[in-house]
């Protein structure tokens, strides 16, 4: 399966990059319906009764954040992410496979950033509140979200090493099947 990794530690790696996965989806899927709700209700009480709540847009707010966060995770784990195709498409089979290591090592860095500095200002920011007329809502409720974010991220990435080895399997045979496009193309004059 992985030379990195025992077969063993790889199915743990990736089975439970898997679960986490599933978590964050539902509760991404979760948290969206609930922002829905809850601005429904804000903008039904402003403008159809004529009394706006005070809670409705911060609440709505922390459950945005929260929702594309977790849905960046998901998006991540199902290679979903922003890439650069025409680039990765028209190297060497090695140098796609060297950028495929490095892409991920730059990912996993950034993901250590977000664990590291985000749990360093969700530490500082005991003291701040997002405040509204009536709600006060700790600051580190949506802080929280980029060091659970950074985490889950380097937990697929560990999955995704895991797989290293399949993954370059296919990087030889997308190459081989673009030389005999290329090949067969030649000959169709």
């Amino acid at each position: 399966m992985s030379k990195i990794f025992p077969e063993k530690v790889s199915l743990f790696i990736q089975k439970t990059s898997e679960v986490v996965n599933k978590i964050a989806l539902y509760i991404s899927a979760s948290l969206a319906f609930v922002m829905f709700a809850i601005t429904i209700y804000g903008a039904f009480m402003r403008y159809v009764m004529g009394a706006p709540r005070p809670w409705p847009m911060p609440v709505a707010r922390i459950l945005m954040i929260w929702v594309s966060i977790l849905g960046i995770t998901v998006a991540f784990k199902k290679h979903q992410h922003v890439a650069v195709d025409s680039l990765r498409e028209r190297v060497p089979v090695k140098v796609k496979k060297l950028l495929y290591i490095l892409i991920y090592l730059l990912i996993a860095l950034f993901a250590v950033v977000l664990v590291w500095k985000g749990w360093e200002v969700f530490l500082v920011s005991r003291q701040l509140y997002m405040i509204t007329a009536r709600l006060r809502l700790p600051y580190q409720v949506s802080i929280i979200s980029l060091p659970i974010s950074g985490v889950i991220h380097l937990i697929h990435i560990l999955a995704i090493f895991t797989l290293m080895k399949e993954d370059f399997d296919k990087i030889e045979v997308s190459q081989d099947q673009l030389g005999t496009i290329e090949t067969f193309g030649e000959g169709g004059d």
